[in-house]
């Protein structure tokens, strides 16, 4: 996927994370390098990583992971991967996709802007090393 961020024609990508990622127990020095990679794709300019921080409340929070794809060349179309036990299920009616924009725009007004969730990054970052 890596080739699809960075080689024209490059995919735009933007991922919207929870800050309760940042806080589950696990091996440290995997979580900062996580972190390290999470920053540096983060500079690509097609690429947009917001954090969701744990103040948003509800509103913040999404019923299940979500995987949202839009296609230039079928700009009004779509397809939505909602996750369920078992796997992603792919969904390509209107009201799927219409139900996982709604949810986007819902956490993404909840989110950090991309600078802030960069400097969220950095100062876990910092914490763990």
């Amino acid at each position: 996927m890596f080739v699809r961020l960075t080689e024209e024609p490059a995919l735009n990508f933007e991922a919207y994370f929870g800050e309760m990622a940042l806080l589950v127990a696990g091996d440290q020095r995997v979580l900062a390098e996580q972190i390290r990679h999470t920053i540096k794709v983060a500079q690509y300019p097609n690429v947009r990583v917001r954090m969701v921080p744990l103040n948003a409340g509800r509103q913040g929070i999404l019923n299940s992971g979500l995987v949202l794809m839009r296609f230039p060349d079928d700009p009004d179309d779509g397809f939505v991967f909602i996750e369920a036990v078992g796997g992603m299920l792919p969904r390509r009616s209107g009201r799927d996709v219409k139900r996982a924009e709604r949810a986007f725009a819902r956490v993404e007004r909840c989110a950090l802007s991309p600078e802030d969730t960069i400097t969220a990054l950095e100062r876990k970052l910092e914490e763990l090393t």
